[in-house]
């Protein structure tokens, strides 16, 4: 039996994949490029998030749906296209490790500083195996499960954080030019919109292909707002300043609500939020990583390599850095190029090479 998600179970694991670790980590490193204008960097990143959904939609109405790995090795032949699903492979595990480490970091700063950083990771990967062996079907069940609460707790943090805003941070408006906010687009572009090129591997596995362009559509517009109000809230709170030098600047923000003297300590909402939203991503990532290289090794099942895998991204999540500034420093330009080759460029070669191989095939 195929495998297969609904087109709302879809639309549900993009909007977490683009939360993912971004919510909490990200608007720090865009408000050090582009100061008090990031929320316009993230704004026009969702702009340039579409036209690579668009992209990525092409991919699939052209190739009939077909799995990523033999796309890629119909479109530029089997060496190269192996090359592509190997680099699509190692590119998803690598993310996966960073996602890891950056729960790890979080965990061990914030909330349990006593706790030696693997053990905090080992509990985290211990379900992620757990979901792998059940496969991506329980994985969507689980993430339409915890949807509703990560809606619920940005919201509330959102509403709970209106009465310390101070518009002035706000301002001047676009003080260090244009390009700075372009720079800092093009970093929420490649973290996480362009990632989403991975999320070609599951593509296929929507029961209603019809409706899957429009679930990366909304996924994508769904995540790329709420990212939007946390990058704007973080500024508004605390200012640009702050917001640049701090690694966790939203969890920051909701430690500083106190309403009387019933309502305060609510941080560690967020930390579960979180948390929900990275198990989601590292789960997806490990996933597409498994799915990719059982194509490319022409395994009866990516379940053989389960352990293999996850052990090597825990040993990956030991050495990646020594904390999130570390992280977040990684992300820089060579990050970015990089995502934006494999997860930009690779992707609209291949639309391009499906689509003249048809034109090919019926002119003869």
């Amino acid at each position: 039996m195929p495998i297969q998600i609904s087109s709302y179970q879809f639309m549900i694991l993009i909007t977490l994949y683009v939360l993912g670790s971004s919510i909490l980590v990200l608007p720090s490193a865009l408000v050090g490029l582009a100061k008090q204008d990031a929320w316009l960097s993230a704004l026009m990143a969702i702009g340039f998030g579409l036209i690579f959904v668009f992209i990525y939609s092409k991919v699939y109405r052209k190739g009939n749906q077909q799995s990523f790995g033999l796309l890629l090795e119909s479109a530029f032949g089997k060496v190269i296209g192996g090359l592509f699903i190997l680099v699509f492979s190692l590119l998803s595990l690598y993310i996966a490790s960073l996602t890891l480490r950056d729960v790890g970091d979080f965990l061990k700063s914030q909330i349990i500083p006593e706790t030696p950083i693997y053990a905090i990771q080992f509990l985290i990967l211990v379900p992620a195996l757990i979901a792998m062996i059940y496969g991506i079907e329980v994985l969507a069940r689980t993430a339409e499960i915890l949807f509703p609460m990560v809606i619920i707790i940005v919201f509330i943090t959102i509403l709970l954080s209106v009465k310390d805003f101070n518009f002035d941070f706000l301002t001047p408006i676009l003080e260090e030019g244009f390009p700075r906010v372009f720079k800092g687009s093009l970093l929420m572009t490649s973290i996480p919109f362009l990632e989403l090129s991975l999320l070609l591997t599951i593509y296929p596995m929507v029961n209603q292909s019809e409706k899957a362009k429009k679930a990366m559509y909304v996924g994508v517009i769904f995540g790329g707002i709420i990212l939007v109000f946390k990058v704007l809230i973080t500024i508004l709170t605390i200012g640009p300043q702050l917001t640049s030098i701090i690694n966790f600047p939203n969890f920051f923000v909701v430690k500083k609500i106190y309403i009387g003297d019933f309502l305060q300590r609510i941080e560690v909402f967020i930390a579960i939020q979180w948390i929900m939203t990275s198990f989601i991503k590292l789960c997806l990532m490990i996933y597409i990583g498994l799915k990719l290289l059982e194509h490319l090794f022409k395994l009866s099942s990516y379940r053989m390599l389960i352990f293999p895998i996850v052990f090597i991204i825990f040993a990956i999540a030991q050495a990646v850095s020594p904390n999130a500034s570390s992280i977040i420093y990684q992300v820089g330009l060579p990050w970015v190029s990089f995502v934006f080759i494999v997860g930009g460029f690779i992707p609209l070669l291949l639309a391009i090479m499906i689509r003249l191989k048809k034109k090919t095939i019926k002119s003869s």
